[in-house]
């Protein structure tokens, strides 16, 4: 049990990756709906170091009534050589994710999200870049990926 505590051991990719995204960002975008059709996103994003700076801790609110809320957690698995993500949202939905980190610029998520009404296979996609991050996401719907949201965020 030791070894699991081990702090002398946290994973110097988090303290990486908190340095390069670390801040407040103002985003904006559209949410996507099967048919086509789409609404405006806008959000707040805040990224910092979270439990012991073990963990990357994103935290996403949209200013709108009701909107949606979702704290994410990543932190990086040296013995899977794997990023582990977690998230819980406002909309009562839990999903977990794991990604090689990035390649080419890019980082890409694969996820399996829960909720009240069932399960759904997710992926997300990040570009970081100077002061600002692109976000889309998809889900596998019908048997064949939709695009679910696009936005950027900036700081």
């Amino acid at each position: 049990i030791v070894a699991l505590y081990d702090l002398d051991r946290l994973p110097p990719e988090v303290a990486a990756l908190a340095k390069q995204l670390d801040g407040a960002y103002t985003c904006k975008g559209v949410q996507l709906a099967p048919t086509g059709a789409s609404t405006p996103l806008t959000a707040k994003l805040g990224v910092k170091l979270a439990v012991g700076d073990a963990w990357l801790q994103m935290t996403l609110a949209e200013p709108k009534a009701h909107g949606l809320t979702f704290e994410d957690f990543r932190t990086y698995d040296p013995i899977a050589k794997q990023w582990m993500r977690l998230q819980v949202a406002s909309s009562g939905t839990r999903t977990t994710w794991t990604s090689l980190g990035e390649t080419g610029g890019s980082w890409t998520w694969d996820g399996t999200a829960t909720s009240p009404s069932g399960s759904m296979r997710l992926r997300d996609h990040e570009t970081p870049g100077d002061r600002q991050i692109f976000l889309w996401g998809e889900a596998l719907l019908g048997g064949s990926w939709q695009k679910l949201y696009e936005v950027t965020c900036k700081r």
